[in-house]
């Protein structure tokens, strides 16, 4: 059987160079689908495998937001990119608390990795979740509204275009190969308007070498929650590393057993990602007519959310060991120098939710 590499070479020399959107589209879809990529034996962590604090505090926000709905006999709950479904778990947990989780929640998770599909059956069973590869899925049309979406290190393995201003203006970044190796090129935008000043790029004086991205993927996906939140009522919280203006800069990036690594050096085995542009996600809900709340850094959400009271109580029961985990785990989630500023958090809701992460 030929090999994704070669069959991503194959496709390039008959076809052409591939954009980095459709470059990055098919990498992911082969990675995920083929693997469980998290934790130490995988290629990165994310912050619910850090800490279960993470999801409490996630649980937190949603308990706020239940409360601005009334009393609920039903809703949906919707994870985009579960992953192994320890956020959920998490969630749920601290859920079952406070209400019939298993009678009031209706569970749906959106993921396309069979492998990560069967981690979080293993785990989440007891809730009967139902699985959707996309938003516009029929089981949603028929879902309990409102619904709440949680989104953790989700838009950013949704794939990217790059453009790059030159001496011929701004220019769409391919991928080709040569030699059967992937290298970068480069080609005129197809669009009608003018390669020198496309109006889809906001940038005012580019200098040349300026790499400017954008996501129609995230677009258009952004879209379908804005349509969905409108339709059935609820909100959904976003979680993710970005930035909160719009500005030239390339972002894409590939990380393989913890370490980056040339995106273009193995593709498929590698997790390609690119920081999200928070603004623009912001900008698309508003037209869809939802309240946004954000972008706040991932330190603010947490500690205004009580990380740091959560941290204190689980430390009452901790041995020593267990605490300096705690320790740990708060400086990865809240540092400055590592999660804490990095990563954003966005909310958005039907009607303003007065969450405290975000006050």
């Amino acid at each position: 059987m030929m090999s994704f590499r070669d069959s991503l070479t194959q496709t390039i020399l008959q076809q052409g160079p591939l954009g980095l959107e459709a470059f990055m589209e098919a990498c992911n879809q082969h990675y995920y689908r083929t693997r469980d990529p998290l934790g130490e034996a995988g290629d990165f962590t994310t912050a619910p495998e850090i800490s279960q604090m993470f999801g409490e505090m996630v649980a937190v926000w949603l308990l706020n937001a239940l409360g601005h709905f009334g009393s609920l006999n039903r809703f949906t709950l919707l994870e985009c990119g579960p992953g192994r479904g320890t956020l959920m778990a998490d969630i749920l947990r601290i859920l079952s608390k406070y209400i019939d989780v298993k009678e009031q929640v209706h569970l749906v998770l959106m993921e396309c990795s069979d492998t990560l599909k069967a981690v979080q059956e293993e785990k989440l069973r007891l809730y009967q979740p139902q699985w959707i590869g996309r938003v516009t899925d029929p089981v949603l049309d028929a879902a309990p509204g409102p619904v709440f979406v949680i989104g953790n290190e989700f838009l950013d393995a949704l794939p990217i275009r790059q453009r790059i201003f030159t001496e011929d203006g701004w220019r769409e970044r391919t991928v080709e190969v040569q030699d059967g190796a992937f290298i970068w090129g480069q080609r005129p935008i197809p669009s009608a308007v003018t390669p020198s000043a496309p109006a889809s790029i906001p940038v005012s004086a580019p200098r040349i070498g300026d790499i400017f991205e954008d996501s129609p993927a995230i677009t258009s996906f952004t879209e379908d929650i804005a349509a969905l939140l409108s339709q059935k009522g609820g909100a959904a919280l976003w979680i993710d590393y970005g930035y909160d203006t719009t500005s030239v800069g390339d972002s894409f990036q590939a990380l393989q057993h913890h370490a980056y690594t040339d995106p273009l050096e193995a593709p498929g085995e590698a997790d390609l990602t690119a920081h999200v542009n928070f603004a623009a996600v912001a900008d698309v809900l508003r037209r869809g007519g939802l309240t946004v709340s954000g972008p706040v850094s991932q330190r603010q959400f947490l500690l205004q959310s009580g990380l740091l009271l959560r941290a204190e109580r689980l430390k009452l029961v901790a041995t020593e060991s267990q605490r300096q985990d705690i320790d740990a785990a708060l400086n990865r989630l809240i540092s400055p120098q590592e999660m804490g500023h990095l990563f954003k958090v966005l909310e958005v809701s039907t009607h303003p939710l007065q969450s405290a992460g975000f006050l």
